[in-house]
């Protein structure tokens, strides 16, 4: 008997114990996925790739360089996203449906959500019309991406058979800023080549690709700033509402799902050590609504923020970042329509610039705000952090919109609502 009870008490007793044992016996050839030393990483040239080297597989627990996403839903999870607010009750003949999860679900808006192909920038309003013709230059055709102080070390870099035509330089600021700003470009496009090959998360590629890449474009600007706004919800105010399906009579709103993005565009003075001039604006608002955007993240309460910024790997859904980045600019466009005006005739909007980015790959759309709904108009890819003119390109667009946000966005802001 004696013998039997040393027998039971020496066997696992539940599942962690046994995947203890299974993993002290794993095969002594099993391969390691550890990353190298950055002495270790793969070489990244300053040209165009072919491809990318074959990638370890994702574990989904693991810490990519301790990115702070801690107040963030699950990206590739809509059903963990949070309601900003309870909904509002609805009539018997209503039922509630399924959070928004897709692009068609905008439709079910109460000002509907649609996207459409761009087409020519001609079409687009007059506000956006100018910033639209620019990037597409820019994008389709490299026109001025280049800067014709440094063009040798830009042909070097390309490493192409042919050298760029002149009309993709354009008279920029002296040889040594240039320079540093391409050893800028440089590592970000090592940093792009690294976190592809490791197939790194998208709060990885964030910290270490996108946002160094937005304080490039944006360093010349003194009123403009990109900001990390994962920690964003829209406020219940400022929630699209959704008609309720089954009411053939009525319309009952009820709150859209809450969307998040990663990044905004904002109209913010460098070095603000005062209160900023929409602090008495802001501070007359109802409580629930002191804030200049549709959220009360500290950062975006006395500055606009009119450009979002959504961002995914290349296991993420572009589905969903169009649908997030379609909740947040309609909760926008919502909050501006809200805001008290210098005269009852201010009442038009402005149609605005958004972001996808798609790991390496950026492309933008344009919203504008309709009498009876918001038409979204895109993509049209502005460049990537793959390649040398890639990377041009983007830099370049993200400039142009850089500016139209200081200039364009700043001067129908302050003419129609506040000075910032």
């Amino acid at each position: 008997m004696f013998e039997v009870l040393s027998w039971l008490d020496a066997v696992p007793l539940d599942g962690q114990a046994l995947s203890e044992q299974f993993l002290d016996k794993q095969p002594l050839d099993e391969p390691s996925f550890d990353e190298p030393s950055l002495d270790e990483q793969p070489p990244v040239e300053m040209a165009n790739r072919s491809g990318s080297p074959s990638k370890r597989p994702r574990v989904d627990d693991e810490d990519d360089e301790g990115f702070p996403m801690a107040n963030r839903p699950n990206a590739l999870s809509p059903a963990l996203s949070r309601l900003s607010g309870p909904t509002t009750a609805t009539s018997p003949s209503c039922r509630s449906r399924s959070p928004t999860k897709r692009v068609l679900d905008l439709l079910s808006f109460s000002k509907p959500v649609t996207y459409q192909l761009l087409g020519s920038p001609v079409h687009l309003p007059a506000s956006i019309k100018g910033l639209a013709s620019t990037i597409n230059k820019k994008a389709a055709y490299a026109l001025g991406i280049f800067p014709s102080s440094i063009k040798g070390d830009i042909v070097a870099a390309i490493n192409d058979d042919e050298t760029p035509p002149n009309d993709c330089f354009t008279d920029g600021s002296a040889a040594e800023q240039m320079r540093a700003e391409m050893a800028q470009l440089r590592e970000v496009l090592a940093a792009s080549e690294r976190s592809t090959y490791w197939n790194r998360s998208e709060a990885a590629w964030n910290l270490l690709v996108h946002w160094p890449m937005l304080k490039i474009a944006l360093s010349s600007l003194d009123n403009v700033s990109a900001e990390l706004v994962t920690a964003a919800q829209i406020l219940t105010p400022f929630v699209p509402e959704i008609c309720a399906s089954g009411s053939t009579t009525t319309k009952v709103p009820m709150l859209a799902q809450s969307k998040i993005v990663d990044f905004v565009l904002v109209l913010q003075p460098r070095f603000e050590t005062t209160k900023p001039p929409s602090y008495a604006l802001v501070q007359d608002l109802p409580l629930n609504e002191q804030t200049l955007n549709q959220t009360d993240y500290g950062p975006l309460q006395y500055f606009p923020a009119p450009v979002p910024i959504e961002t995914k790997t290349t296991r993420g859904d572009l589905e969903e970042a169009k649908v997030q980045l379609g909740v947040w600019v309609a909760a926008w466009f919502r909050r501006m329509r809200l805001l008290p005006r210098h005269t009852d005739e201010a009442k038009a909007t402005i149609a605005v610039p958004m972001i996808t980015v798609d790991a390496s790959r950026w492309a933008v759309y344009y919203a504008c705000e309709r009498d009876d709904s918001i038409a979204i108009y895109g993509p049209l890819d502005i460049g990537d952090t793959l390649t040398v003119m890639g990377i041009y390109k983007l830099l370049a667009c993200l400039k142009a919109i850089g500016q139209w946000v200081g200039e364009e966005f700043k001067g129908w802001f302050e003419q129609n609502i506040c000075r910032v």
